[in-house]
């Protein structure tokens, strides 16, 4: 190949020294080391935030990449594709071996999320939890077809601006999002995400969402997500840079 693309979440990997090896550093910025990064011939970060940092750190370009979503697959045609069952509030996640901020804090004002994902049965009761997985050929059906969906992120990602593929996946369906909060997430989603950080903003926020479902996400928004937060337009950047 010419080019080496690895995505980095968790996993370190060896690039070889013959193609260009370039790395996206999509998750987890705390676990990677400058030397890793120094490796490769170019670094893109999904975080505008750690990329400006990145830039004075390390000796290889830096740029900006954020995640994004799948627009053949996330979309608003997944509205017509109406699941049987449609949910108020919904979160899609595993526990991550923990009781996650923001299914814990939506059960504390009193609301009862339908929870897809594997290891809450010791969290929440069994009657919350809809199933362990959703397949992605459905997921956008359920986000569309959502009042609110519940996001959160890991607190290396929220502190230093890496915003989760779930908002743009879920956005890009014209569902409405309520998150914790993290750098530049308004910039990107404007109204579309709520950013809470106290239990009584969640409230506001749910209780606002959930009765505006009426009013559908202003298409603008969904618009503005699909045409430039879009795999195709990742893929065209990477490209342009390879040249």
């Amino acid at each position: 190949d010419d080019v080496n693309l690895i995505l980095r979440g968790l996993s370190e990997y060896s690039p070889r020294r013959e193609p260009l090896n370039y790395i996206w550093l999509i998750s987890h910025p705390d676990k990677v080391e400058i030397e890793e990064l120094n490796s490769y011939d170019r670094v893109f970060v999904a975080s505008e935030k750690y990329a400006d940092f990145l830039s004075s750190k390390v000796q290889v370009p830096v740029h900006k990449l954020l995640q994004c979503t799948d627009h053949i697959r996330f979309n608003p045609l997944a509205k017509l594709n109406e699941t049987k069952q449609k949910f108020d509030v919904l979160f899609v996640g595993n526990t991550r071996g923990q009781f996650r901020k923001i299914v814990r804090d939506a059960l504390h004002i009193g609301i009862k999320p339908v929870v897809f994902g594997a290891g809450w049965e010791k969290f929440i009761p069994n009657q919350l939890i809809k199933g362990q997985t959703i397949s992605n050929e459905i997921l956008p059906n359920f986000y569309a077809n959502s009042k609110v969906i519940l996001n959160d992120h890991w607190e290396d990602m929220s502190r230093n601006g890496f915003l989760s593929n779930r908002l743009f996946d879920a956005v890009a369906c014209g569902a409405r999002v309520v998150s914790d909060k993290c750098h530049g997430m308004g910039v990107i989603f404007d109204d579309a995400v709520f950013e809470y950080e106290s239990v009584s903003e969640l409230s506001s926020a749910l209780a606002s969402f959930t009765t505006a479902h009426e009013n559908p996400l202003p298409y603008k928004i969904t618009v503005k997500i699909l045409n430039t937060q879009n795999f195709r337009e990742r893929a065209d950047r990477i490209i342009h840079f390879a040249n």
